[in-house]
């Protein structure tokens, strides 16, 4: 369960930051001139300080306006979800740009900054890849991407030669410039938060990579490079674009934070704040170096400490009937093996270190989603509801009746077309009930989070289609930004038109497909719900939106009977999604350290670009090893294709919408739930009206959204890991904050970030070296800790020893 979060402070507003001037200049490099606020007392009324409060590893204050206290909550980046700031009385806040001055030096987007951060993007890149390919989905620590990008750079600065000093009356020499192009000095904050933007753009991910790896191992057809490489640009810079025209009418008023760039500020800023950086590196190096030396144990020597099971263990001479049922309940060490209830991992490639820094409070909420998972997904199969007694327990491909794998192709034309006479003699594929209780769970999360916006922002929510120039004026960030060069509408306008044209080589490579008329569909679609993405994400850090389903419900409509078209419909609307919300997110991030926009544009579609290079790579690198591995129902321990599955599941079943999931079919319960979760979230908050002191009325106490959202995490893969990851959480909250609080807000989160990229790293030079990635796997020797024949962690019912 790895993620990223960050509980931030707030203060009331003390002050009013001065106006700052920039300007650029032309050559290779952009310059942003030195802007110094001097902070000035408020001229209307008399501040009053609610309380400042410093959580961990935020060294970012923000300002709260308004009356009353405010809970804030974080939702992890994982799968679907990318971070919850679940505020109910969110009224004006902003980040606290009064008191921030660089080190006067104005060259951002220098040579080093710009190696430097290709380099970390590459890197996180690569991790990002694998772990799509792996059974657990696990986001790469921004914290740690960023805390790289500084060791990189302060390197660079200290081994490279430096220009020597020169006297007033003489001139640079050539090779004085030279070196100073070279090596301009200390790595200061602006060249660390441009290459800070590439690292975190190329680790963001692609979904045209994932579309594209879908049709290779299921359609077996492969795009050429320059049709990937079209089809990467255009996913990418297409919602970047959009995101441009609507960004500066949703962050210039004060409820515009953008939490999810928040910590990537506070980790940049504590870097760059005078004080003494070689205690936290030396710490944050030991952390690292001592879990990339113990991920090789439950990676690849001792594989049993991902998850011990004393249920497992102790059932080995069981009769087959309590075989399988242990292994279908506290099996969870090997891919989609079983629930993982009561499993224990040492495993920290899947623990991660989210936990570590939510509130107890919010946890208590993921605890109700486990829960919540535990009961429903048994009570499916044991009830037998959908036929899942007849399938596998876990699993996200589709099935026969009788349990045996669906083969696709013989339902499909030569173009990829559903032949209604085929479907009638295989059937109807089946999908298995824990996959079909992810997708209602995730809807119900979708829908309920939609009406908690409603309720608590109102029309807020859509507040960038009248966002005023008296509202902008609210916000004191903007006072810095007016000063810097902004980027022109026009230059949005240019990315979005050669991002369309761009997919339509690719649609029109592929015609037969996806329609020239569908392709356009699908970028409206995703264009439309960009302004609402964004508006959540401001305001709640949270970009959930109903895009995946509803893509495929309208891809369904317009590609009918077309798997393959609905999962390019459902890459191009999603995708505009996605990536708007990354480009606003690190505008955000450029904004708060006062980088010029234009750099802050280049270097993102830079990043982006040469990410989802990487991540092709890769991608066509591990499925031309492990390609049959993708394709089983279950994987393995180290190997999972659960991601190309669940967009091929997903768009064959949608494929034949009218047999499975109109009001007739038996999976009409899934879109269903999206109505579901939005009356369960306006009936909460209805409830919370009338009786305010009932704990579960209040959305910030009972959140509907993070435990349906959870409940539909840990039904596929490895699931060995969520007692660990509670026990971490226990042990971070009630223990490690309240006895030792000082080391908890100081050195946590950095040694929380070198845990997950030491293992994170481990794990990517092992995939390419032993495990398969690149040539035949070379497994450990077999011992009790690694057992090669059946489950490793000895729950080996439902067939495993077969």
């Amino acid at each position: 369960m790895n993620a990223m979060d960050n509980p931030i402070s707030y203060t009331t507003p003390v002050s009013t930051p001065s106006t700052s001037t920039a300007s650029v200049t032309g050559g290779s490099e952009l310059r942003d001139e030195k802007a110094s606020p001097s902070p000035t007392k408020t001229s209307s009324g008399t501040a009053t300080v609610y309380g400042s409060r410093t959580d961990a590893g935020s060294s970012v204050k923000l300002e709260k306006g308004g009356d009353g206290d405010s809970q804030v909550f974080a939702l992890p980046n994982l799968f679907v979800a990318n971070g919850l700031f679940y505020d109910s009385k969110v009224d004006s806040h902003m980040l606290d740009v009064s008191n921030f001055s660089d080190d006067g030096r104005a060259w951002s987007l220098t040579l080093r900054s710009f190696v430097v951060g290709s380099v970390v993007a590459c890197f996180g890149a690569a991790i990002y890849q694998v772990y799509v390919l792996k059974p657990v989905l696990a986001a790469v620590s921004s914290t740690f991407l960023v805390t790289v990008v500084y060791i990189l750079g302060v390197s660079w600065a200290y081994i490279l030669p430096q220009p020597a000093p020169l006297d007033q009356n003489t001139s640079p020499g050539t090779l004085s410039c030279f070196v100073a192009r070279i090596n301009p000095g200390p790595f200061s904050l602006k060249e660390h938060a441009v290459a800070s933007i590439i690292a975190l753009s190329g680790a963001n991910g692609s979904l045209a990579v994932q579309t594209l790896c879908t049709q290779h191992l299921y359609y077996k057809t492969k795009l050429d490079f320059l049709s990937s490489f079209l089809a990467i640009f255009s996913t990418a810079c297409f919602g970047c674009g959009v995101a441009g025209l609507f960004y500066h009418r949703t962050s210039q008023r004060p409820q515009s934070v953008y939490p999810n760039a928040v910590l990537n500020v506070s980790t940049i800023r504590a870097f760059h704040n005078g004080s003494d950086t070689r205690k936290p590196l030396i710490l944050f190096s030991a952390a690292f170096f001592g879990m990339l030396a113990y991920e090789t144990l439950p990676a690849y020597v001792f594989p049993l400490l991902n998850g011990v099971n004393i249920f497992c263990l102790a059932s080995q001479k069981a009769p087959k009937l309590t075989i399988d049922a242990f292994t279908s309940l506290f099996g969870g060490a090997s891919g989609n093996e079983g629930l993982g209830l009561f499993s224990v991992s040492f495993d920290w490639q899947f623990i991660g270190s989210s936990f570590m820094h939510l509130p107890i409070s919010y946890q208590v909420n993921i605890w109700f989603g486990f829960a919540l998972c535990y009961a429903t997904v048994m009570g499916i199969y044991y009830s037998n509801i959908w036929n899942s007694w007849n399938i596998p327990i876990l699993s996200t491909t589709i099935f026969h009746s009788n349990g045996t794998l669906y083969d696709q192709t013989r339902m499909l034309d030569e173009y990829f077309r559903v032949i209604p006479a085929a479907v009638e003699s295989e059937g109807l594929p089946y999908l298995t009930g824990s996959f079909l209780w992810a997708n209602m769970s995730s809807n119900l999360a979708v829908g309920s989070l939609v009406a908690h916006a409603l309720c608590v922002m109102g029309p807020k929510a859509l507040y960038p289609f009248y966002c005023t120039n008296k509202d902008r004026k609210l916000s004191p960030q903007r006072r810095f930004e007016e000063g810097l060069p902004e980027v022109p509408l026009w230059w949005y306008a240019v990315l979005i038109f050669l991002a369309f044209f761009a997919g339509l080589a690719v649609v029109l490579n592929q015609h037969e497909y996806l329609s020239e008329v569908s392709y356009i569909i699908a970028l409206v679609v995703g264009a439309a719900a960009v302004p609402f993405a964004i508006t959540l994400s401001a305001y709640l850090g949270h970009w959930v939106l109903p895009t995946p389903h509803m893509a495929k419900m309208v891809g369904s409509v317009v590609a009918y009977g077309r798997p393959l078209g609905i999962i390019y419909f459902a890459m191009w609307s999603e995708s505009a999604v996605a990536s708007a919300l990354h480009f606003a997110d690190q505008l955000k991030l450029a904004e708060y350290t006062k980088v010029s926009p234009k750099v802050a544009f280049y270097s993102q579609i830079w990043g982006l670009l040469l990410g989802g290079v990487v991540n092709h790579a890769v991608m066509l690198c591990i499925v031309e090893n492990q390609g049959e591995t993708f394709l089983s129902a279950l994987g393995t321990n180290i190997w999972n294709g659960q991601v190309p599955q669940i967009l091929n599941s997903e768009a064959v079943t949608w494929s034949l919408a009218n047999d499975l999931y109109n009001i007739k079919a038996p999976y009409f319960i899934v879109p269903l739930c999206l109505l579901i979760g939005a009356v369960l979230g306006f009936l909460q908050f209805a409830l919370h009206l009338c009786w305010p002191r009932l704990s579960f009325c209040n959305p910030s106490n009972l959140m509907l959204p993070v435990i349906f959202m959870y409940s539909s995490l840990m039904t596929f893969g490895i699931t060995s890991s969520i007692l660990s990851s509670i026990l971490v959480g226990i042990l971070s909250q009630l223990w490690l904050r309240h006895r030792h609080w000082s080391w908890f807000n100081n050195q946590s989160m950095l040694v929380g970030s070198a845990f997950d990229g030491g293992a994170q790293s481990m794990l990517l030079l092992l995939s390419f070296t032993v495990l398969g990635g690149m040539g035949s796997p070379k497994p450990f020797l077999q011992w009790a800790g690694n057992s090669i024949r059946g489950n490793v962690d000895y729950c080996n019912g439902n067939g495993a020893l077969d």
